[in-house]
């Protein structure tokens, strides 16, 4: 049974079972059933990351970052606080869109603070030009590249 009526993402783990985003939290499926990750609990999940040693990150709308590991039920957030949006017409919590994970690095899109690092529980802005903050999804090629494909203006591109 799933905690929300929108499903926002999904993701599949290196043991093959499936992990689902939702507008009121996440759950994983495996062996036919649903498992329910309590900590999200109402919490919009908005993008899902594996990496190969087998922990799974879960990111949401409401600034919140979280991990888990391949077959536990319970999660822990990896940030002591939410993250703060940094866009004076939007200000609170800052939307988290995608993840990528890599080498033991985690990025983070958002919807106003570009692409952020998170490493020990600390956030450090990536520098990067040109600068994105509008971030929709980031992606990682086969020669380790990332990829960020964010909101541009009309006459720019927005990879």
């Amino acid at each position: 049974m799933l905690p929300g009526v929108r499903i926002l993402t999904l993701q599949t783990d290196k043991n093959g079972a499936m992990w689902i985003g939702t507008d009121a939290g996440a759950v994983r499926y495996s062996g036919g059933e649903f498992s329910k990750v309590n900590e999200t609990s109402g919490q919009t999940i908005t993008a899902i990351a594996s990496d190969p040693s087998g922990s799974v990150y879960m990111s949401s709308d409401q600034g919140r970052l979280y991990q888990t590991k391949t077959g536990s039920g319970s999660a822990r957030e990896l940030l002591n606080q939410p993250l703060e949006s940094s866009d004076r017409d939007h200000p609170g919590k800052l939307p988290i869109t995608s993840l990528n994970v890599s080498n033991g690095r985690i990025f983070i899109g958002t919807l106003s603070r570009g692409v952020l690092e998170v490493a020990n529980g600390a956030v450090r802005e990536s520098q990067m030009k040109p600068v994105a903050f509008f971030v929709n999804v980031l992606e990682r090629d086969r020669e380790g590249k990332l990829w960020i494909g964010a909101r541009a203006r009309k006459e720019d591109p927005g990879l």
